[in-house]
């Protein structure tokens, strides 16, 4: 948290410096709060988030939206201005994952720098889709923390899942750590964007840090797949992320339903309880 704060006091007072002598006109101001389904579109009036939540499960970059802002003076309002105090074309971002002692995670490599083609005009703001922490990245953190991706669930791995109260206690201690929710810390994204002026002078804005908690299945809800009839009969619910494994904080409103990838209609399993020894959806909803 002191770190943050640091972070933030040392970029507000580079912006209040740079705006009282017109020299930083082109900044990020903050990230918006993470867009809702179905439309996954964020505007200058939605609210900023002050961290983010991202699940190293799903192994995917964790991407955002930045508002930013060039400050810069229409040139015909005043004869003192710079030429190059005028509209902006946005041509990239760069970023790097740094950790909380200082150490910079993964490689500064073409993964790291992401192509943009976007126009700010002279005081004013505009919304801008970013990737704060490139897949590369997360799939690293991934195999650090030992976090198991979905990607690699096999249909055994979800049969024992469901099945989890019939395997030995051996199977049972491996699956249950193995999607059990479990925090790692935080890092912090530090973005900037780059492009040049109307004029042709390049420009860039001040580094911009945004913390990210980084944990694994803390955004997955396993309870829907304990059991045969809810993990392969049931319709799982919507979707409640745009971006897959990311959110502005940990809620049951946010959380991915393992069903998702466990929903099969016609599945079938041994089960001596009925008659044929067999189970399937009819069968459950012959219970019903």
């Amino acid at each position: 948290m002191t770190r943050t704060i640091l972070l933030v006091m040392i970029v507000g007072a580079a912006l209040a410096a740079g705006c009282a002598d017109n020299e930083v006109t082109f900044y990020v101001e903050h990230m918006k709060v993470q867009a809702a389904p179905p439309e996954c579109t964020s505007t200058t009036g939605d609210a900023p988030a002050h961290e983010g939540y991202l699940d190293l499960a799903f192994g995917q970059g964790f991407a955002g939206w930045y508002q930013v802002t060039n400050k810069a003076m229409v040139r015909d309002q005043t004869e003192n201005l710079r030429a190059e105090t005028d509209g902006i074309f946005v041509e990239g971002m760069e970023v790097y994952v740094e950790t909380a002692d200082g150490a910079i995670v993964g490689t500064s490599d073409q993964n790291n720098f992401f192509q943009y083609a976007l126009y700010i005009e002279p005081e004013s703001s505009d919304i801008v889709f970013g990737n704060a922490l490139p897949e590369t990245v997360v799939r690293e953190l991934a195999t650090q923390f030992n976090c198991k991706l979905l990607e690699d669930y096999t249909y055994d791995d979800y049969m024992k899942i469901v099945f989890l109260g019939q395997q030995s206690q051996q199977v049972i201690q491996q699956v249950s750590e193995e999607i059990s929710s479990r925090s790692f810390g935080s890092v912090y994204s530090v973005i900037r964007f780059l492009g040049h002026t109307n004029g042709g002078t390049e420009v860039q804005t001040p580094e911009y840090p945004f913390m990210l908690s980084l944990c694994c299945n803390c955004l997955i809800d396993w309870g829907n797949c304990m059991e045969p009839c809810s993990a392969f009969c049931q319709e799982p619910e919507q979707d409640k992320m745009c971006i897959s494994g990311v959110a502005d904080g940990l809620s049951p409103d946010n959380k991915f339903d393992c069903r998702n990838l466990t929903s099969s209609p016609s599945q079938t399993w041994p089960d001596d309880t009925i008659d044929g020894g067999v189970g399937s959806c009819a069968t459950c909803e012959a219970v019903q």
